[in-house]
Parts: C-alpha cells; sequence; structure tokens
C-alpha cells in the first residue's frame, strides 16, 4: 500500500488523507526528532506527529517538504538523526547528505 506525506497527499489527491500522521499515536515527539518513513511520492523523510515532511532530499524547497519550519539548530539535529538512519550501502559516492 503507498502512503503519502501531508504536502504529497494533498499535491496528488486535493485533501490530507493523513496516511503518515499520528504514528506515534499521540506521544509528542522531542524537539530534533521525527519518524523514518518511505512516502511514495518523495521517497525516505522524516515526519511529524502530523504527518508533514520535515526532512526530504528528493524535494527541497517544495512547498510542505524539508526543515523550512524549524530553526537552524533544529534543521541540523534533524539532518544529522536522517544520516544516521540510511544505510551506509543506500548513500552513493555522488549524493552524499
Amino acid at each position: 500500500m503507498a502512503d503519502f506525506c501531508k504536502a504529497c497527499s494533498i499535491e496528488l489527491f486535493g485533501e490530507d488523507l493523513r496516511e503518515l500522521a499520528s504514528l506515534g499515536h499521540g506521544t509528542p515527539l522531542p524537539a530534533g526528532h521525527g519518524y523514518s518513513v518511505i512516502c511514495e511520492g518523495c521517497g525516505f523523510i522524516m515526519v511529524d506527529e502530523e504527518g508533514n515532511c520535515v526532512m526530504c532530499d528528493l524535494r527541497p524547497g517544495w512547498p510542505g517538504h524539508g526543515p523550512a519550519r524549524f530553526a537552524p539548530q533544529e534543521q541540523a539535529e534533524f539532518k544529522s538523526r536522517l544520516k544516521a538512519a540510511i544505510p551506509k550501502r543506500i548513500i552513493g559516492k555522488e549524493k552524499r547528505l
């Protein structure tokens, strides 16, 4: 089954289907944390409790994608966590996080 982040869901279906929302069942996330997921629209990303894409390397700068809503310190924490979550064999020589 394909799941989409909030921005991709709105872009493709015209509404937020909340497929990647509430992954923590209401448990609040600490600052700089997110859930590692695969969005069928933007790939391996991190989402917050509402399903917002908070870290995305494939669609940076697109509306609703990436850490633009976070302070620089939180952006650095997300990027560090994303790098740690991706197996090294996936990261190619041409593309480093």
